[in-house]
C-alpha cells in the first residue's frame, strides 16, 4: 500500500509530496523473514505516467525483483521498498514537482517528480491527453515530432470537437513552439484528482498479490480582487489593485516561493473579432484554444494552452517606455487601448497573462499587485 515514512497507509497525496511503498505481512514477520523480493507496478490511469527503470523506462513498465525489507522492528511484519538487499534506505517517491524553482516563470511548469535514491528508477511518460478534433482543421499544427505515437485518427494535433470526436494522444517527445518553451521536449505530469494505482506481486509466494490506490488532492481555489470597485481620477489616493489567489494544491514545495499563472480579460465576449489584423480571441475559451494574438504574423498564435506551456510567455510586444515584454496578448478594439503595448505595425494589444508570487514559503497564497488604476492604464 501507499504509505508515509512511518508505514501508515494513506488514501490521498498532495502533489509534490514524498510517499513510500509498504507491505504488511504478519506471517512473514512471525517466521523471521527480514526481506523478500516482489514485482511492482505504479501508474496513473489518466496521464499515462508510470514508474520504470531509469535506463529503459520506455519499455520497463514493471519493476521486477525489487526488495522489501522489514523495517518496523523484528517480527513486526512491516516491510518497506528499499534501495537494495540488506539496505535500510527506503525508496521515496515524489508525486509531482516543478521543472525549476529558480527559473520564473517557465521553470514553474509541473513535472512528474523524482525518485530517491536516484539512478535506478524514474517516472516515465505522463504526457497523455484526450485531445478533441476538428475546429482548427486546415491551419496546421504548432507541435511537431519526428516520431509520434497517436491512438486513433488525428490529422492535426490542435483540433477541437467540431464533430464531437476525441483521441488519446501522447505529447511526450513533441516540441512546442513558437515561444520560449524549455526544454523543447514536452515531459509528463500529474493532475489533481488523478488516481495512482499500485500492484505488488510477491516473488517468493505467488499467492501474495495486492493492489492499492491513492488520490491526488484537489482543493477549491479562491480568487479575490481588491478593491472590489475602483474610480478614475483619484490619483495617488487610489488603492492598489491586488489579485489574491488561495490555492493550497499549488504549494508543491514547503521550502520554495512558487508562482501561479492567471489571466485578465476585459469584458470578455463583448466585442467582435478585430480587423484589419485577424484574431478570433475575445473570451477565455478562445484564448485557451488559440494561445495569444501573435502580432507580426497578423493572426493568432494557434497554439492551445496546455500544462506544458501554461507558464510560457510566447509572444514579445514592444512597450512605449522600454524594451519588449513577453506574455500572451489579446487584440481588443483599438479605441479601448493606450499605446503602452504596441506591435511594430502600430497596433495596440492588451496583456492577458500574469504570474502571482507566493506570499511566503508553504503558504499556498499567491498575490500580484497591479498598482493603482492610474498606473494600470
Amino acid at each position: 500500500y501507499f504509505s508515509n515514512a512511518a508505514g501508515q497507509k494513506i488514501g490521498t497525496v498532495w502533489e509534490g509530496q514524498q510517499i513510500y511503498i509498504a507491505v504488511k505481512d504478519p506471517e512473514k514477520g512471525a517466521c523471521g523473514i527480514d526481506e523478500f523480493t516482489a514485482d511492482l507496478v505504479i501508474f496513473d490511469f489518466k496521464t499515462g505516467a508510470y514508474l520504470g527503470y531509469q535506463t529503459d523506462s520506455e519499455t520497463a513498465t514493471t519493476l521486477q525483483n525489487v526488495v522489501f525489507r522489514e523495517m518496523g522492528g523484528i517480527g513486526s511484519g512491516l516491510y518497506f521498498w528499499v534501495k537494495e538487499s540488506k539496505s535500510n534506505t527506503k525508496v521515496s517517491i515524489q508525486v509531482g514537482s516543478r521543472e525549476s524553482f529558480t527559473d520564473v516563470p517557465y521553470g514553474q511548469t509541473h513535472i512528474l517528480g523524482k525518485i530517491s535514491p536516484g539512478g535506478t528508477w524514474a517516472w516515465a511518460e505522463g504526457a497523455w491527453e484526450y485531445v478533441d478534433e476538428n475546429v482548427l482543421a486546415g491551419i496546421g499544427t504548432a507541435i511537431t515530432a519526428s516520431t509520434v505515437t497517436i491512438t486513433g485518427d488525428v490529422p492535426a494535433i490542435v483540433k477541437l470537437p467540431q464533430d464531437r470526436q476525441t483521441a488519446r494522444v501522447s505529447f511526450e517527445g513533441f516540441t512546442a513552439g513558437p515561444g520560449l518553451v524549455k526544454p523543447d521536449e514536452i515531459a509528463g505530469r500529474f493532475e489533481n484528482m488523478d488516481t495512482l494505482v499500485l500492484i505488488v506481486a510477491d516473488k517468493t509466494d505467488e499467492r501474495n498479490i495486492d493492489q492499492d490506490q491513492v488520490k491526488i488532492v484537489d482543493t477549491v481555489g479562491k480568487l479575490t480582487v481588491t478593491p472590489s470597485r475602483i474610480s478614475y481620477g483619484c490619483g495617488p489616493a487610489c488603492s492598489n489593485i491586488i489579485v489574491k489567489i488561495e490555492d493550497k494544491d499549488e504549494n508543491l514545495n514547503c521550502n520554495e516561493i512558487e508562482y501561479v499563472p492567471f489571466f485578465v480579460i476585459v469584458n470578455p465576449g463583448s466585442w467582435n473579432p478585430q480587423t484589419p489584423s485577424s484574431s478570433s480571441i475575445n473570451n477565455f475559451c478562445s484564448l485557451m484554444l488559440r494561445g495569444s494574438y501573435a502580432g507580426e504574423a497578423g493572426s493568432d498564435l494557434n497554439q492551445p494552452i496546455r500544462w506544458y506551456n501554461i507558464y510560457d510567455e510566447p509572444v514579445q510586444v514592444q512597450t512605449a517606455s522600454s524594451g519588449g515584454v513577453w506574455s500572451r496578448w489579446i487584440l481588443y478594439p483599438q479605441s479601448w487601448l493606450s499605446s503602452k503595448y504596441q506591435l511594430p505595425a502600430g497596433i495596440s494589444v492588451g496583456r492577458a497573462l500574469f504570474f502571482a508570487a507566493e506570499t511566503s514559503v508553504d503558504s499556498g497564497v499567491f498575490e500580484f499587485n497591479f498598482g493603482n488604476i492610474e498606473e494600470l492604464q
